[in-house]
């Protein structure tokens, strides 16, 4: 945001503070969060977002209302995450929902992704799928087991692989 001195500008500035009243939410926090990972460098997130390219459409970036209104008419609620749709896109309302924890962990860049018989699922969403922990099923594959015995819901025993 830009700062001058004059005292029109101040008064604007001013106005616009107390018009939308929300500085102190939740989902005004979850704004100035996804604006802070993705044009400061000083943000540990920052390397995941702004380095990346990730940026905030021109709509939400200086218009916190516009970002609340969305929100509002999109799903949100306490204890929902803004997510991305496609992960390498940008802060936009037509990339963006509110989602679970479930959903959000499964929307990671780094997530594992394992495609078998046409379904292309990450770890997490295949070890949901067949009913096992997904420390379960990571195993396996990081022991040499094929993706097709891995996906199968059977107790093996582990010192046969090795």
């Amino acid at each position: 945001m830009e700062y001058r001195n004059d005292s029109s500008h101040f008064k604007i500035y001013e106005i616009n503070m107390i018009t939308h009243g929300g500085s102190k939410t939740k989902l005004n926090k979850v704004w100035r969060n996804m604006k802070d990972r993705c044009y400061n460098p000083n943000n540990s997130r920052y390397s995941h977002y702004g380095q990346r390219g990730i940026v905030v459409c021109e709509e939400w970036r200086n218009d916190y209302t516009s970002f609340r209104d969305w929100a509002k008419y999109n799903g949100y609620s306490e204890g929902l995450s803004l997510d991305r749709i496609n992960n390498n896109g940008m802060y936009e309302p037509s990339n963006c929902r509110w989602v679970d924890s479930v959903i959000q962990n499964n929307n990671f860049s780094r997530n594992k992704i394992i495609s078998y018989n046409g379904i292309t699922l990450s770890v997490s969403q295949w070890a949901k799928k067949i009913g096992i922990r997904r420390n379960t099923l990571d195993y396996r594959l990081k022991s040499g087991m094929s993706v097709d015995k891995a996906l199968k819901n059977i107790n093996y025993n582990y010192k046969e692989l090795k």
